[in-house]
């Protein structure tokens, strides 16, 4: 899934250019976020945006890192395990207020976007499990 991740955070990256800073990071993932919440309040919760979370974390995360000088590559497990659609949202919520508080903090964490990611990843493969029929 990191692959398919990447890929497609490349992609917009090169459709969109990069984050000019992160106020715009915070933006892009609260307007995700939004239609994720949407989605889930009609009954209907949408894996792809839950995918399109993962994939603004993730290019948020290496592009900060790259230009700082850090190796971007890390572990993302996608393990998280939720009790529901509200809990995963939840979660993903809470670790964005995280986020959108360390850069009013001047402090910008990049952990945060490494959770954010993780989380959202985690939230696409229990979705997209759901829609497997056996």
């Amino acid at each position: 899934m990191l692959k398919r991740i990447a890929e497609r955070a490349e992609k917009v990256a090169e459709k969109y250019g990069p984050f000019v800073s992160d106020h715009e990071i915070y933006a892009v993932l609260k307007e995700e976020l939004d239609e994720l919440w949407d989605s889930i309040k009609a009954g209907e919760p949408d894996k792809n945006e839950a995918f399109d979370i993962a994939v603004a974390a993730y290019r948020a995360y290496t592009q900060d890192n790259i230009i700082n000088g850090i190796n971007a590559d890390h572990k993302l497990k996608f393990g998280y395990n939720f009790k529901s659609e509200h809990d995963a949202y939840a979660q993903l919520l809470a670790r964005c207020d995280f986020y959108w508080e360390s850069v009013k903090a001047d402090s910008s964490e990049d952990m945060w976007l490494y959770h954010i990611c993780d989380i959202a990843g985690s939230i696409y493969k229990m979705l997209e499990a759901e829609d497997v029929v056996i």
